[in-house]
């Protein structure tokens, strides 16, 4: 019986069928302001696993790099540092937002300005790959 559940459980994997672990909704990428070429991006990660998964990067056709950002409050000053990775626990949800955890999108193509939705690509410590598109929206919709 245990020989089964081995394959059958290999089977849902390979055919796809296993439930994802993780998912991204609410994202968008700010909207960039002229003569600036930075930006960010936002969204929710959520991670229904059973383990901790780290988000470890990202890309973006759209940006010569995309680096993962974290602002702090420290003595009254708020400051904005590059972090290697974002902890998503197992069971858990962590929100990418203005203020806190963000990417930021970093030597952006002309091209995105005219543009209504930017293509990005997360990685994750358990190997997996998320593509998706996120709309521009305006820093006043914030």
């Amino acid at each position: 019986m245990r020989h089964y559940a081995i394959v059958s459980f290999v089977a849902l994997l390979l055919c796809g069928c296993a439930k994802q672990l993780l998912s991204i909704s609410d994202a968008y990428v700010r909207a960039p302001v002229a003569e600036r070429d930075v930006t960010a991006a936002f969204m929710t990660i959520d991670n229904s696993s059973q383990t901790a998964i780290k988000l470890q990067g990202a890309s973006s056709p759209d940006a010569k790099r995309v680096e993962l950002h974290q602002h702090t409050h420290t003595d009254g000053m708020m400051r904005m540092r590059q972090v290697e990775h974002i902890d998503i626990p197992a069971q858990a949800t962590v929100a990418l937002e203005p203020g806190g955890y963000h990417m930021m999108l970093i030597g952006i193509t002309a091209a995105l300005r005219d543009q209504k939705n930017v293509e990005l690509s997360l990685n994750f410590s358990n190997g997996e790959t998320l593509k998706l598109t996120a709309p521009l929206r305006s820093v006043l919709d914030d």
